[in-house]
């Protein structure tokens, strides 16, 4: 049960092997977390000694998902994220539930505080923004392009740090795992009834090393929402574009760095570049051409 006055529960989904993440991942948590919470933990299977690890300095609870029908069983398989998180909602009883991915955690004081206080009746999602301008008026609707910009943009919010009410997504049987990727279709269907969807701006991220990398284009990994929230990122980097070299070639030293003291020493200037918000246009043309498959494009000035 929820701690008395506990209004959030973060739900991470854990995958075996990851440990090490997590960890930082909820010693942030711990650090910088004012307002009362309590931590669910999602895992497909027993989390074994890793997690009997981990419980011994962190408070949690787990959520085994066990499976009870074949399409539950297809869809843990095909979309486990947003199946993991659906599977584990019944688990949920407080009144806000923040979904947080174990490589997205805060770096300052407040975080979730700021988080709570932007949701009012007319808000329905908070959290930190997809970092694209929305898509120009006259862009046909019936356009592909125009489909994925109007998601992929800061007027939607990121399943990695995104936090509804409960009854909101109960009240229009709301999934995470429908829509075009995970989370995507609770703020798409918050705008359609009319609400609002609200949250943290990219500040910053880590100062590439390449110096012919031009960092306004670094939408992807390493970046910093609103001073408050670090994103590392990386999965669809990976999987869908393709130039995992160029993001190693700039990026890879911040990993080690945050294993070695957290991800706070981001905030400071000579670690992270400011984004400067100077040419959104470039920027979002970029990002469909790498969704789209034209991998030649460089993130170079």
């Amino acid at each position: 049960m929820a701690k008395i006055g506990c209004p959030v529960t973060i739900v991470i989904c854990y995958q075996k092997g990851t440990q090490g993440m997590l960890s930082i991942c909820l010693d942030a948590i711990v650090k910088h977390t004012i307002v009362p919470y309590k931590i669910l933990l999602v895992t497909q299977e027993n989390g074994g000694t890793e997690l009997e690890a981990l419980s011994q300095h962190y408070s949690f609870e787990t959520f085994i998902t066990n499976p009870s029908s074949e399409e539950e069983k297809r869809l843990l398989k095909m979309k486990p994220h947003g199946q993991m998180l659906d599977m584990a909602l019944g688990m949920v009883d407080t009144k806000y539930l923040l979904t947080l991915d174990s490589d997205c955690f805060p770096v300052a004081d407040g975080w979730l505080g700021k988080l709570l206080e932007m949701m009012s009746p007319d808000v329905a999602c908070s959290g930190i923004l997809h970092p694209w301008e929305p898509p120009p008026e006259d862009l046909p609707k019936n356009k592909i392009e125009y489909r994925v910009r109007s998601q992929l943009c800061w007027e939607t919010t990121h399943v990695a740090c995104q936090l509804v009410e409960k009854d909101f997504l109960i009240e229009y049987d709301l999934k995470y795992v429908t829509g075009d990727d995970t989370g995507l279709d609770i703020p798409k269907y918050a705008k359609k009834i009319g609400k609002k969807v609200v949250g943290f701006m990219p500040t910053r991220c880590a100062k590439p090393s390449s110096s012919e990398f031009d960092a306004e284009f670094n939408r992807y990994v390493c970046i910093i929402w609103g001073d408050y929230v670090y994103h590392h990122g990386g999965h669809t980097r990976k999987s869908v574009f393709g130039d995992e070299k160029t993001f190693n070639e700039s990026f890879e030293w911040v990993w080690p760095a945050i294993e070695d003291q957290g991800a706070d020493f981001l905030l400071k200037d000579d670690s992270s570049y400011i984004f400067s918000f100077d040419k959104e246009s470039e920027v979002s043309a970029e990002n469909m051409q790498r969704i789209f498959g034209l991998k030649d494009q460089r993130m170079s000035g």
